[in-house]
């Protein structure tokens, strides 16, 4: 197998593995957020401050600002991938000629 062949394989597969990574970052956002807000509502609701509420709420926020950054990493990454990607393209398709 070609060498260039074998790139050609291996950047496919971390293309695929960047779009996964960004979608389960994307659900990591969602349940943060989700997770924080149930909890906001059921601190006003019983007007009372329940430290394993506020806990769990902080750490909600805190998990979003996390896969937020998973998140722009990601599609710097896959911005990164998809270059690469367009460069090799533009290479093969010198070489056919």
């Amino acid at each position: 197998m070609k060498p260039f062949n074998k790139f050609q394989r291996e950047l496919g597969s971390f293309y695929a593995l960047t779009i996964i990574n960004i979608i389960f970052s994307g659900v990591a956002m969602a349940l943060g957020v989700s997770t924080s807000v149930q909890n906001i509502f059921i601190i006003i609701e019983s007007m009372e401050l329940i430290p394993l509420q506020i806990i769990i709420t902080i750490l909600g926020f805190v998990s979003f600002g996390i896969s937020l950054r998973w998140l722009i990493s990601s599609i710097e990454i896959l911005d990164q991938a998809t270059d690469i990607r367009n460069d090799l393209l533009i290479t093969d398709c010198e070489l056919a000629e």
